[in-house]
């Protein structure tokens, strides 16, 4: 009787081992889409360079997928437009329409794509690996470790609409969890993600910046009270993609090219890489890196090319 326990039990080890390894088989990337999500996970822990590449690669996808008008991009119905436009032409305008495109396309093509490893913010020096795991639990202790420029600048931001660093992230839940992390540096945070305040109230809390010394935490509204005293503008920032995209085209045409949100005084952008259940990140998940690389288009990329060395990107 002992001997046939012990077979079964060997015999159970042996199928739970297998059952294993078919389920570690399974989580093996088997295409782009799927090694490009576990790239990833554990981005912001890499090198200046894998983090650049993984960031490069997205970047090139969204635009591409922009261009197509796959994904909701936003010039899909002027594409539509122009489309049947070229059709009630027909005959050679319409050919020679497809061509120009066909030529721009190539151009495109052939054109140097944009490097975000010039703007990375790199640590001066390689840091153990326990440092570096507690700099990347905390959003505080990583902005204190040397990504942001200056504790002083912080204090005293003077530049409306546009907060000195800006921190992307996942969702509202986890805004609010970085906000919370925050609250050390004892200085109002604003709020840009929906479930919290409205559009409205956020493009006047951008505007106008704190209402006074005791609002802080970010929940003040608009312009500062009467008096001489000039209202603080906001120094710390955090949102997700599809508000921030929001804010940064309200109003832009109406306020002569400027939105609700500028980036042409912000000096360190933080794309936050926290995981979620499902190991999605603000970098991977279909909806937030759409929003994401739109963002980073339209406000991002031209202030880094711009303004080169004073304004940074960190991934925490």
């Amino acid at each position: 009787g002992s001997e046939l326990t012990a077979t079964t039990d060997t015999n159970n080890t042996a199928t739970s081992e297998k059952k294993r390894k078919k389920k570690k088989k399974k989580i093996v990337p088997t295409n782009s889409k799927n090694i490009l999500i576990h790239a990833g996970r554990g981005i912001a822990m890499d090198g200046v360079e894998a983090q650049a590449m993984f960031l490069g690669t997205i970047y090139k996808h969204s635009l591409k997928m922009m261009e197509s008008g796959v994904g909701g991009g936003t010039n899909t119905n002027n594409d539509n437009d122009d489309n049947k436009n070229n059709d009630d032409d027909g005959g050679e305008g319409g050919k020679d329409d497809a061509q120009e495109r066909n030529e721009e396309d190539k151009n495109q093509s052939t054109a140097i794509p944009f490097s975000f490893e010039p703007h990375l913010y790199t640590p001066p020096h390689a840091l153990p690996a326990k440092t570096q795991t507690y700099r990347h639990a905390n959003l505080d202790a990583f902005l204190k470790s040397g990504p942001l420029p200056s504790a002083k600048r912080l204090k005293n931001w003077n530049h409306p609409h546009s907060p000195m660093v800006l921190i992307v992230t996942l969702s509202a839940r986890r805004s609010v969890e970085l906000t919370k992390q925050l609250s050390s540096l004892k200085l109002p945070v604003a709020k840009l993600f929906a479930k919290h305040l409205c559009l409205d109230d956020q493009v006047e809390l951008l505007r106008g910046g704190v209402k006074n010394k005791s609002g802080g935490g970010g929940d003040g509204g608009g312009g500062g009270g009467g008096g001489k005293k000039r209202a603080r503008c906001y120094s710390l920032a955090v949102g997700t993609p599809g508000r921030l995209l929001k804010l940064l085209r309200h109003g832009r045409e109406e306020d002569g090219g400027g939105g609700a949100l500028r980036l042409k005084h912000t000096e360190l952008v933080v794309f936050d890489c926290h995981e979620d259940s499902k190991g999605w990140t603000v970098c991977t998940l279909k909806d937030t890196s759409r929003e994401l690389m739109e963002f980073t288009k339209e406000g991002v990329v031209g202030e880094l090319e711009k303004r080169k060395g004073k304004i940074k990107l960190a991934m925490f």
